[in-house]
């Protein structure tokens, strides 16, 4: 059975983002465990390089093979602060702000 995971990358990078802000820091393994298939990993994995890309996290590894860290840069809200990546004009993520658009356009057809 094929799994198709269709969530959008910035709800990965909130969940991320928000886990690194509470533990700081946050451990790389501790980001996949419990997920349940490959699909979820991947967008989990590009949701970090994507943080790192943004500037709101950076991962330290004290040794070759050690554990890596993953620190959050920001102590701004994780829904804001990825939000804000796409525009500092908006305050929601922007798969909600599409969301929202669908719902609205279903509601007038």
């Amino acid at each position: 059975e094929v799994i198709h995971d269709e969530t959008p990358i910035d709800i990965y990078e909130t969940y991320i983002l928000e886990r690194a802000q509470k533990e700081n820091p946050l451990k790389f393994e501790a980001v996949f465990r419990g997920q349940k298939n490959r699909d979820e990993m991947i967008g989990l994995f590009l949701a970090l390089l994507e943080l790192m890309r943004q500037k709101l996290i950076r991962l330290e590894q004290e040794k070759s093979f050690g554990t890596l860290y993953i620190f959050a840069l920001t102590k701004e809200a994780a829904q804001i602060a990825v939000a804000h990546t796409v525009s500092s004009e908006i305050s929601e993520l922007p798969s909600q702000i599409n969301k929202s658009k669908r719902d609205e356009a279903e509601k007038q057809s």
